[in-house]
């Protein structure tokens, strides 16, 4: 209206007026777009920040939860082998003709440690499967876990299926088969083979997941 009513304008208020007032208007103006443009590339900002700190929190919660899965794991990995190695020195003894055999009630009571081991890594296998994409990135990691899983399990329906069977009162009994090789050599035995590479597949497979970048 300023420029268009130019010379209504002066005469009113002068022509400093009329240059003070169009001056004025100008810088209200310009003002008030840049202060427009600034609210909007804060608000911009403010989102980004807000979509950083969400994505932050979120891989914070994925990355603490593969650790405590891998810390459960580990856990359970020392648990079986600390059972192996009781049996061997508290439960195994020899005959003269140099045939193993087991000591009933060390038998016995480390087997209801590899119960509490195998139930434990059930859960683990269940729950791993039930958190969806958390661990997609390594398919290879639920067959492994099946596979140790279900290796300590032979061990335990072994178990129920031996212990029904020892005589009252017998104080040692000759070693089961699998329990044989649980507690035998290492190399080329099934331990080594559907216990101890299995679950060390797992844990890498986990480490991997925690070591990634974000996405």
């Amino acid at each position: 209206m300023l420029i268009t009513k130019h010379e209504s304008a002066t005469k009113a208020v002068g022509v400093e007026g009329y240059k003070t007032l169009l001056q004025f208007l100008l810088v209200a103006v310009l003002g008030g777009g840049v202060s427009l443009v600034y609210q909007a590339f804060n608000r911009q900002a403010e989102q980004r920040a807000e979509r950083a700190r969400l994505a932050e929190e979120r891989a914070t919660v994925v990355r603490e939860t593969r650790q405590r899965y891998l810390g459960e794991l580990i856990g359970l990995y020392n648990s079986v082998k600390r059972t192996r190695r009781l049996l061997r020195a508290r439960a195994q003894v020899y005959t003269a003709s140099g045939d193993s055999h087991l000591r009933v009630a060390m038998y016995d009571e480390h087997l209801q440690l590899l119960v509490d081991a195998q139930l434990s890594l059930e859960m683990v296998v269940r729950n791993v499967r039930a958190e969806g994409t958390l661990f997609d990135a390594e398919p290879d990691l639920l067959p492994s876990l099946r596979e140790t899983e279900e290796y300590v399990r032979d061990l335990i329906s072994e178990y129920e299926t031996v212990m029904p069977e020892v005589t009252q009162g017998a104080t040692e009994i000759p070693t089961p088969p699998q329990l044989a090789d649980f507690i035998g050599s290492y190399e080329g035995s099934a331990f080594r083979v559907r216990f101890i590479r299995p679950v060390q597949a797992a844990m890498a497979a986990i480490e991997r997941l925690i070591t990634a970048p974000a996405p």
